[in-house]
């Protein structure tokens, strides 16, 4: 009994034992299984990172490089792995490969450092860059492609600023422009400008008044936009009975800006109206001295009416034929602008200077010269000065310059008046230097010639400043030296010209008045002028 239980207890503990290796179940320590399983992998581990340094050289501009970097990168990688810098981008600077280390292994300590090394390139004169111009569309909007480009260069690294351009009707739209930028050695630097439409102009209208005449005038071309020229009219209908019309004014009076019929201005920001001014028509009489005797200390000079012929032309038919001038007849030379202001401060222009001299000019000799163009590539036919200025230029009295332009619109300076001004005088050249500034200059034979015939006086500091800009007073000081005009103020008639810039009292009041009033006069002891009357002739402007 005994026996057999024992011998089942045996065949029932294999039997549990081969049911748990069958199922995977724990073995006896020390066998073959239990070894296998020990030496098992238990799963993947995560790898171990490391922070590494990219320190940055840029080279001195003695060749060396700095001890310090000039930038740090903090980077971080896998233990082990081999880690490549990343060269920062340095305007005028590229990566020196052969010194630096650009590559390492990354080790578990963070002790890694790649140190990359940038030397300086040369700057380039000519690296370009691109300024877009873009005109708003009519819904408001911009064109994706630029109505206008232009190619520029400059040096790499420098700030440039774009240059806008000038389309009428116009404005820049600043808050979209790109107007600035550094210039990039690639040329990828673009500029672009956005142009808004600007508003609508408001125009004004040119009256023509017939000033107690009869008639009525409309000019057709009525309104005119600020800026626009305007031709002024004839009188066409405009009549008054025992009166001639001989031009249109500002005033009603006479006392504003004097226009002939065919003349030219610029149209300001308000209405203008010209009114027309007449003169009483002449009996025929004399209206001269009674010829009694030679006792006045003063010499009558009555100027002609129409300073295109002189009496004395006329009877001899002789033509001058070296520049000269109208000393004579005291006529207005000088004209103000639009807006009743004749800016005696103010600098003249050459073609201003040219207009003048026009008008001075001997009528017959000015009648033997007078064209409308030499050829200048800045003065157009149509231009207001074209003949004054071709005219000048034929008889030699003015010139341009060697681009074959003439700059009407520039200022000019005291040089080149007295240059222009020693053309209508036969002066001795002078080499001693009257001015303490003009021993190496140019023109110092005019100015001293000039200065020596009392045309032009210096600076209270011994100087004559040559290449300074003249002005219109100053100009005109000059101007009546040479044609040997000059009034005190109290001989200067009541009804003259005025305008509201040319304060009495001012240094240059009796010059300028000389310059915008034709008048009669008489020639006193102490050689200056006592007018006798305000006369309004027609002049060729």
């Amino acid at each position: 009994m005994n026996t057999k239980l024992k011998k089942l207890k045996i065949a029932t503990s294999m039997l549990l034992m081969l049911a748990l290796l069958i199922a995977g179940g724990p073995v006896f320590a020390g066998s073959a299984i239990a070894d296998d399983a020990a030496r098992a992998p238990q799963g993947c581990e995560e790898p171990k990172q490391a922070d590494y340094t990219v320190e940055h050289y840029k080279q001195l501009p003695d060749g060396s490089y700095p001890e310090t970097p000039d930038d740090t990168d903090t980077e971080t990688g896998d233990v082990g792995d081999t880690a490549t810098a990343v060269p920062r981008e340095y305007p005028g600077y590229t990566l020196d490969e052969d010194k630096s280390t650009v590559t390492g292994t990354i080790l578990e300590d963070g002790s890694l450092v790649l140190e990359l090394y940038y030397k300086a390139t040369p700057a380039s004169e000519d690296a370009p860059y691109t300024v877009e111009h873009y005109k708003q569309l009519p819904d408001g909007s911009y064109p994706d492609t630029p109505n206008d480009t232009d190619s520029e260069t400059g040096t790499p690294g420098d700030t440039v600023t774009a240059v806008a351009r000038e389309y009428p009707e116009y404005t820049l739209d600043e808050d979209k422009s790109t107007v600035t930028g550094t210039i990039l050695e690639d040329g990828s630097l673009v500029l672009k400008l956005y142009y808004k439409k600007s508003a609508e102009p408001a125009n004004y209208n040119v009256y023509y008044d017939a000033n107690t005449g009869t008639g009525e005038q409309t000019d057709p071309q009525s309104p005119y936009a600020p800026g626009e020229t305007v031709t002024v009219m004839d009188k066409e209908t405009l009549s008054k009975s025992g009166y001639i019309f001989i031009e249109w004014n500002t005033a009603a009076n006479g006392s504003g800006t004097d226009y002939n019929p065919g003349s030219k201005f610029t149209m300001p920001d308000t209405d203008v109206t010209l009114f027309a001014q007449w003169k009483k028509k002449s009996s025929g009489g004399s209206s001269g001295g009674s010829g009694s005797g030679g006792s006045s200390t003063t010499t009558p000079t009555t100027p002609t009416t129409t300073p295109e012929t002189t009496p004395a032309q006329e009877t001899s038919g002789a033509v001058p034929t070296t520049p000269t001038l109208n000393k004579q007849d005291h006529f207005a030379y000088i004209i103000g602008y639009p807006e009743n202001i004749v800016r005696p401060e103010g600098n003249i222009t050459r073609e201003e200077v040219a207009a003048v001299f026009y008008r001075l000019l001997d009528p017959a000799y000015r009648n033997s010269i007078k064209t409308t163009s030499l050829g200048f590539g800045d003065v157009e036919a149509n231009r207001w000065s074209s003949k004054h200025i071709g005219t000048l230029a034929k008889g030699q009295i003015l010139s341009g310059y060697p681009d074959g332009s003439f700059r009407p619109g520039s200022n000019i300076t005291r040089a080149e008046i007295a240059v222009i001004a020693s053309k209508f005088e036969k002066l001795a050249k002078i080499e001693t230097n009257k001015f303490s500034d003009i021993s190496l200059h140019w023109a110092k034979e005019y100015i001293n010639s000039a200065a020596e015939n009392g045309w032009f006086d210096g600076y209270p500091d011994g100087t004559f400043k040559p290449d300074q800009y003249i002005t219109r007073a100053e100009f005109v000081t000059l101007v009546n030296k040479v044609l040997d005009r000059r009034v005190h103020s109290e001989d200067i008639l009541p009804e003259a010209r005025q305008f509201p810039d040319l304060i009495k009292g001012a240094w240059h009041y009796e010059a300028m008045q000389e310059a915008i009033n034709s008048h009669h006069y008489n020639r006193k002891s102490d050689t200056f002028e006592e007018w006798l009357e305000i006369y309004h002739p027609t002049l060729e402007w």
